[in-house]
């Protein structure tokens, strides 16, 4: 397969693909189970995630860009995007409102280091090591 422009055209489609996964994810969010009954929908959105952090690699390296910039940044928006996440006003009404409807996770930095974002983690340790935060609220897990 041709790599158009140094592989911005298969960022570009690999992006469409993982919007199309998440917007299904969104549509179907009160299960893990799509429509077609293929494969579960946390399986595609891991695939279609990975996809796109391949393209972007490959973007990085082809086109020379400066990695330790975009590592600073991407460390940086994880930070704003978790501190908007423990904002107990955000999404009151929305999915995430209803504990019924979501299964608490943690996120996994590119780098391995581990990173409770959900007020209701029902994790206290990762990767062996314990976790230096509490959860709050109803429903925490423990």
């Amino acid at each position: 397969m041709p790599m158009t422009g140094k592989g911005l055209s298969k960022l570009i489609e690999e992006c469409g693909e993982l919007v199309q996964v998440a917007g299904k994810k969104l549509a179907y969010y009160s299960t893990d189970a799509h429509p077609d009954r293929g494969r579960p929908l946390h399986e595609r959105l891991e695939d279609e995630i990975a996809d796109v952090l391949a393209a972007a690699e490959l973007v990085i390296a082809l086109h020379g860009l400066n990695d330790d910039r975009i590592r600073m940044r991407r460390s940086m928006k994880l930070d704003l995007f978790m501190s908007w996440h423990r904002e107990t006003e955000n999404n009151v009404h929305g999915i995430d409102a209803s504990p019924a409807l979501y299964v608490p996770r943690h996120v996994t930095t590119l780098e391995g280091d581990c990173v409770p974002w959900c007020r209701g983690c029902q994790w206290r340790t990762c990767n062996g090591k314990p976790l230096d935060w509490e959860p709050e609220g109803e429903g925490a897990g423990g």
